[in-house]
């Protein structure tokens, strides 16, 4: 999954983009008894049209990812002793997973969880226009649970990290992703982060 402040980039503040749109300085009284240079719903539109922005220019660089890892056990057939197969039969099953990866350079460097790609055996990259390729493991962290992959393919679109040490608690941000079902490639949600520093325990 891919995250970003809607104050991200280099976007213009909404006071700026609402005296842009309003073509004037539009006033109203502040609760203090001063003047503010936006009205509410100026405001309001315009932080919509932040997130739409945010989402439309981040949704390119996220890519949905699958794997596929085999997967062998033993089947004991009770009866199988009557014909000399005490241990039962080796068999195989092939285990999917899925999860999401956001291109971080244009030269196909992908960086995902761990828990996404641990144990495959086959990586599948799908991108934003469907095309899909297969991936390659550059390096992974089990208790980072952070893992970064490869692809061959250049010029892609790709994300500006952040500065998590300036992230703060409150701040909103935007999910984008494939929660459950390659179906639902490419969901956009917004919450905010509600805590920084905390282990989770996964490993």
């Amino acid at each position: 999954p891919s995250a970003a402040p809607p104050n991200a980039g280099s976007a213009s503040t909404p006071s700026d983009r609402a005296r842009g749109a309003s073509g004037s300085d539009a006033l109203r009284t502040g609760r203090d008894g001063g003047f503010s240079d936006v009205t509410p719903v100026q405001t309001l539109r315009d932080f919509n049209n932040a997130i739409v922005e945010i989402a439309n220019t981040t949704n390119p660089t996220v890519v949905t990812i699958t794997t596929a890892q085999t997967v062998r056990y033993r089947q004991v057939d009770p009866f199988s002793m009557f014909f000399g197969e005490f241990y039962g039969r080796e068999r195989s099953q092939i285990r999917r997973g899925l999860g999401s990866g956001v291109i971080l350079s244009d030269d196909g460097t992908i960086v995902t969880n761990h828990h996404v790609i641990e144990g495959a055996d086959k990586i599948l990259v799908r991108l934003y226009e469907g095309e899909e390729l297969e991936a390659e493991v550059l390096g992974s962290d089990p208790m980072m649970d952070i893992a970064v992959l490869k692809i061959d393919r250049t010029g892609l679109p790709s994300l500006r990290t952040g500065d998590s040490d300036r992230l703060q608690v409150g701040e909103l941000v935007l999910a984008v992703g494939s929660p459950l079902d390659e179906s639902l490639a490419h969901t956009v949600s917004m919450g905010i982060v509600s805590a920084k520093g905390r282990s989770i325990g996964i490993y």
